[in-house]
């Protein structure tokens, strides 16, 4: 019954957003081949045993959001069944029941369950281990090569389970040291599990090792203070990292009483001080070593969060017996259910929690991008959604440092930027790590390059805050260049989308069109264009040219048209948008013209016309060429024509 009710919970909305940055990276790694993705992994901060298990999955499961959630979301209802296993043997039937409960309604594990990141396995694994621990430390038991096998997977998954090691480790050479019998093989199966898992894990440790000393990515965690980190963890652990700060007193309540396991009535001690030591000591591990080097973040505390909910639903059920303590088990209880359903509702509904939509960004922009844009992403890992969102083939991605200024018609060109005021040793100098320190000049030279061969650049700025901690290329991209474009990307990290063009002096064209003396523009209509849209590059510029004020004459905000007509005058596609203007200069509309599915063949006429706005109502603009009113009907002018081939 638990498991169903889990299983409901975590499928509600399950793969509804986009990925967001860290999932993007796990299907980017996921998708390589085993060698090539352990070499990735490498550069990363993470090891690489949940990207391996991930790729086998999205080869039989597919890559939707859905699919790859899917196996988080398996996992977390395997979950309930171990928080099951694990209150058993210490408080009975009863406290395993209501454990596995606990877990199907928690809301920290339903998160997790939904997102495509490591921290479900790393959970699975860790009670795994914790299982094998007490079944070998019970008595001689031929598991202890098993042991040896999880505890290498658990830390080829994730870090954080080293943390949880030290507990079990004691706990089971308490045990082997006072066995009546055979204390020798006792030992010897202790020290063998320990030196399996350590062989195995051999290959990878110096990789480890190096990245936890010097991580390949720059510092996105400021310290905290532990007190912080209490509450933090608390709130995450017991009503789920979307209930708010405040109800931290609730849930500090609830681990209180967790922690009194190994003191309830009728419980097995020993191993219900094995339950709340798996939680509460690496907890307070990652807050110590949190002093010195930040660590925590309440998701590293989810391997952990099994133990914690059997120690709290062996402790609830002890107190049965008790009439007086009966009430109080019955009003923690509620505040676990009411507490995480609140908490649930916040995550699914509440703006503050949804994900970033990396998915509609990269939609826009591929709606938006023309033959001659150029994309530029400035932190390191940002690109892996636009690699896993993009509907169409991506012509070239690198570093900017290594961009030779080619153009591209089939497909973008993606700039993969660097990260500014960083240590030149970012990314251990390797030109295949995502993240590299690079300079302002650099920078610099690599954009004005790709402008020099393309026509606009935009920007997909996503923690840039990070890379770009001064703002050096935010400022000179806003000194230097024209910005055409600047949308906001739902969601809590801030990202936006913007478009940037360079300055002219003048159009590029010896006869422009004037459209009744407010604007001067010429137009080119592109025949490099992907086989669904018409690329129309519109230059604006005030008329006359030299006059000066940012808007025409009476600050009139003016609007384009752009549309594709038949013969007989019939518009079968168009695209409206507001002409991007500046004082003494021309600037570029790159303009993305839709072709219908079911455009016939033959020649088409592209139509330009140019409008105000003003209070609801629009008037259309009458262009002229060269001071001699041009025949086209409502204000229209054929720039251009198009041949649609069969």
């Amino acid at each position: 019954m638990a498991c169903a009710l889990g299983l409901g919970l975590r499928l509600h909305r399950l793969g509804a957003e986009s990925l967001w940055y860290d999932e993007t990276v796990s299907a980017h790694l996921a998708a390589f081949p085993p060698a090539q993705a352990v070499q990735r992994t490498a550069l990363d901060i993470h090891p690489p045993g949940y990207y391996l298990a991930l790729g086998l999955w999205a080869d039989a499961d597919g890559t939707s959001e859905f699919a790859l959630a899917f196996f988080s979301c398996l996992l977390g209802v395997a979950l309930i069944a171990l928080t099951y296993a694990l209150a058993r043997p210490v408080g009975g039937g009863a406290a395993a029941a209501l454990a596995a409960a606990l877990s199907a309604l928690s809301a920290y594990s339903v998160w997790y369950s939904q997102e495509v990141r490591m921290y479900t396995l790393a959970a699975a694994l860790a009670c795994l281990l914790l299982l094998i621990t007490t079944r070998m430390a019970s008595g001689p038991s031929p598991w202890w090569p098993i042991w040896g096998v999880v505890a290498a997977g658990a830390l080829y998954t994730l870090y954080y389970t080293l943390f949880l090691l030290p507990a079990l480790s004691l706990y089971w050479l308490v045990h082997a040291c006072q066995a009546q019998r055979d204390r020798a093989g006792a030992l010897a199966r202790w020290a063998g599990a320990h030196l399996l898992a350590l062989l195995l894990y051999l290959p990878w440790l110096p990789i480890a090792i190096r990245q936890a000393l010097d991580p390949p990515v720059p510092p996105w965690r400021s310290p905290l203070v532990w007190t912080e980190a209490l509450r933090q963890g608390a709130a995450a652990l017991a009503l789920g990292e979307a209930a708010p700060l405040r109800w931290w007193p609730l849930a500090a309540a609830l681990v209180v009483v967790a922690l009194l396991a190994p003191w309830a009535r009728h419980v097995r001690r020993t191993e219900a001080l094995l339950l709340a030591s798996a939680f509460a000591l690496p907890w307070a591990f990652i807050i110590l070593i949190s002093l010195a080097q930040p660590l925590f973040h309440p998701r590293y505390l989810f391997p952990y969060s099994p133990f914690f909910l059997s120690s709290l639903a062996v402790t609830l059920r002890a107190f049965g017996p008790h009439r007086s303590k009966r009430y109080v088990a019955s009003a923690l209880a509620l505040v676990f259910v009411v507490g995480n359903a609140m908490s649930l509702d916040r995550g699914w509904t509440q703006p503050e929690f949804r994900a970033d939509d990396l998915r509609g960004a990269v939609g826009e922009l591929a709606e938006s991008w023309v033959p001659g844009d150029v994309i530029l992403v400035n932190a390191g890992y940002t690109y892996t959604a636009l690699e896993h969102y993009w509907p169409g083939e991506i012509a070239w991605m690198g570093r900017v440092i290594d961009y030779s200024g080619a153009g591209a018609a089939a497909g973008p060109v993606i700039l993969q930027g660097g990260s500014l005021s960083a240590n030149p040793g970012l990314g251990w100098g390797r030109p295949e790590s995502d993240f590299y320190a690079t300079t302002l000049e650099q920078m610099v030279a690599g954009v004005e390059r790709a402008l020099a061969a393309n026509r606009r650049l935009w920007v997909f700025r996503l923690y840039d805050t990070v890379t770009d901690p001064d703002g050096l290329l935010r400022e000179w991209l806003s000194q230097s260049l024209i910005q055409t474009e600047d949308r906001a990307i739902p969601g809590p990290s801030f990202g936006r989308l913007q478009a940037f063009v360079p300055l002219l002096a003048e159009l590029p064209c010896a006869e422009p069109v004037e459209w009744e003396g407010l604007i001067l523009t010429c137009v080119e209509v592109s025949s490099e264009s992907p086989a669904e849209r018409i690329p129309v590059y519109l230059y604006a510029a005030p008329g006359p040219l030299e006059a000066s004020g940012s808007e025409p004459s009476s600050g009139q905000t003016l609007h384009y048209t752009v549309r594709l007509t038949l013969p007989s005058g019939d518009t079968i596609g168009q695209t409206d948008g507001r002409v991007a203007l500046r004082e003494r200069a021309a600037v570029l509309n790159s303009v993305a013209l839709e072709l219908p599915p079911e455009a016939p063949p033959g020649e088409y006429a592209v139509q330009l016309g140019v409008y105000t706005l003003s209070q609801g109502s629009w008037h259309s603009l009458q262009p002229s060429l060269g001071g001699r009113p041009m025949d086209s009907p409502a204000g229209l002018a054929e720039v251009g024509r198009v041949t649609i081939g069969p």
